[in-house]
């Protein structure tokens, strides 16, 4: 269905894309008419309009070769097809090959055999149509008899001038208006391309039934796009433009839009004993039609309801025990089948056994060595962790303060939750730290920079736009002074939260350096760490010295180290 779609979209876009094409064309042509100096271009598009068409009308041979079945009405469809293409290449000798008034003629003269066989055939496959898988009748076939007399006329009008009566005294003769008058013979042969093609619709109609309005309406939209172009082409004769359409190709590509729409409307059968071949099948397989009424079942039929097949079509039930059903619209109904998952379920049940054995015995194993390695690493941890919730406690104590005091709609809201953020940021930066000090003698500066670019990130909230520059040092620093140097930074920070709107942040072999837009003075009286400052005009240039701290955090040896992370990984694993 879904290539169907696309086969589609791409031969309309293929067949607006050549009308496009004979446009630019002929505005090419009318614009350089005089001497035609753009002769080249203007055969350029011509040829490639007789190609788009060419290969348009071979695409649609091989797909009815493909997807019918041999029957008369395939055979007379591919017919029709090779008139068309005959039809094309008639139209491309008059214009572009011919070069006297002999050839001239005889391709116009040529032009009215497809003109009025393709009728003939029509009607032909129409009554194919209409009486189904029937035997041939001669009747069928002895409308090509009048198609085949009015073009032999036509052909030899040159012998009697009955079709086309020239001009007393005319020399060149090949077709221009005006030199010439039509004779009964050619209104013969346009009576006789009406009739057909009235005929072949009235029975195409008559095959389809009236009741089925809606799927008419298709055929009626095929039968008014035919006639909006066909008036556009007859209106360029009063007024001066281009319609993207010419005669033959306006009448080619309806009859294919008409053959197109039997098809897809199944009025030419193209399947072959689907029934006996899925009565035959060795699985549960089932075709409906769109309301759900079985068409094609294999022997271990489905009795299902509308509903359970309806919830299939969206996702796969168990209608049975180890019977998975699934669905998936096709065109013109829907298509179901169960699949037997009684030997998977089997498998993964005796899988499912000898894996809850195994993790049995492997978890009773790993809890005795767990236990043993978890009660070493928790009294080795737990004073850490206690002297960690202890130094932080206060800051908790600030941001559980402060929520308390905001109140969602006031003012003050937004103010108060960027301060709590910029908190967060802290507690949650200076909580990893301590942790890495407790297990490393050292903390980079990358640590040290990282920290200061997410309290950085969570500053913009409260109005202070943070560029860190990250290029610094790579040197380790001693835990207690990486942690001190961030304490510092943060006690300033507080105070310049509504007394500054930028901030520059580097680190250099001096310590941690600020560069801010404010002349306030700051309180460095209870900082951690000497603090330089300086103030430039509007610029307050602020240095953190990074000065060696005793030590105030414990280290846990590197041999207890290991075992928390063993332990962590039998975890992950388990």
């Amino acid at each position: 269905m879904q290539n169907s779609k696309k086969n589609l979209l791409l031969f309309a876009g293929l067949l607006i894309f050549a009308g496009i094409l004979h446009i630019i064309e002929h505005t090419i042509h009318d614009i350089s008419a005089l001497g035609d100096p753009h002769y080249e271009a203007v055969t350029l598009f011509f040829c490639l309009e007789f190609v788009i068409y060419t290969l348009l009308i071979i695409f649609w041979i091989q797909s009815v070769y493909t997807r019918l079945l041999p029957s008369r009405a395939r055979s007379y469809m591919i017919v029709v097809a090779v008139f068309m293409i005959f039809y094309l290449i008639l139209r491309v000798y008059k214009y572009r090959i011919a070069g006297v008034d002999a050839g001239i003629r005889l391709s116009w003269y040529a032009y009215y055999i497809p003109m009025t066989v393709i009728p003939a055939m029509f009607l032909m496959v129409c009554i194919c149509i209409h009486r189904g898988a029937a035997k041939p009748k001669v009747d069928e076939r002895l409308f090509i008899i009048p198609a085949a007399a009015l073009s032999g006329i036509i052909i030899t009008n040159d012998l009697h001038h009955l079709v086309f009566v020239p001009e007393p005294g005319l020399d060149n003769f090949i077709g221009k208006s005006g030199t010439y008058t039509y004779g009964i013979p050619f209104y013969l042969a346009y009576a006789w391309i009406i009739l057909a093609v009235i005929s072949g619709v009235i029975l195409l109609i008559k095959t389809f039934g009236l009741r089925q309005k809606r799927r008419l309406l298709y055929l009626v939209g095929i039968l008014v796009i035919w006639l909006i172009l066909t008036q556009l082409h007859t209106l360029k004769k009063y007024v001066e433009f281009t319609p993207p359409y010419e005669s033959p190709e306006i009448y080619i590509f309806t009859a294919l839009a008409i053959f197109e729409f039997a098809i897809r409307q199944r009025l030419i059968p193209y399947n072959e004993n689907y029934a006996g071949f899925f009565e035959s099948l060795p699985m549960t397989v089932m075709i409906t039609d769109e309301d759900y009424n079985p068409v094609y079942q294999s022997a271990v039929s489905l009795k299902l309801g509308s509903d359970v097949l309806a919830e299939a079509l969206e996702t796969p039930i168990y209608p049975i025990p180890d019977g998975r059903l699934s669905g998936r619209k096709i065109r013109g109904g829907y298509t179901f089948w169960i699949e037997d998952e009684s030997d998977i379920r089997h498998a993964n049940e005796e899988l499912n056994e000898a894996n809850e054995l195994l993790e049995g015995e492997n978890t009773l194993i790993e809890y005795e060595n767990n236990q043993k390695e978890e009660n070493a690493y928790l009294r080795l941890h737990h004073h850490i962790y206690h002297e960690i919730a202890q130094e932080m406690y206060p800051y908790q104590k600030r941001i559980e303060s402060l929520l308390n005091e905001a109140v969602p709609g006031t003012k003050e809201f937004k103010d108060i939750v960027a301060e709590v953020s910029v908190l967060n940021a802290f507690v949650k930066r200076k909580t990893n730290m301590l942790l890495m000090a407790s297990e490393h003698e050292t903390i980079s500066v990358n640590e040290l920079l990282i920290a200061v670019s997410e309290s950085g990130r969570y500053l913009e909230f409260v109005g202070i736009k943070t560029s860190v520059d990250q290029s610094g040092s790579n040197e380790d620093y001693p835990s207690d002074t990486i942690i001190a140097i961030y304490d510092t930074f943060q006690q300033l920070i507080e105070q310049l939260i509504g007394e500054a709107t930028m901030l520059l942040i580097s680190f250099s072999e001096e310590g941690l350096r600020l560069s801010t837009d404010t002349t306030i003075k700051l309180d460095t009286e209870n900082a951690p760490l000497p603090i330089e400052i300086e103030q430039q005009d509007d610029i307050l240039l602020i240095t953190i010295k990074a000065v060696p701290m005793q030590k105030h955090h414990k280290c846990v040896t590197t041999a207890t180290q290991t075992k928390p992370s063993e332990q962590l990984k039998r975890k992950g694993g388990e």
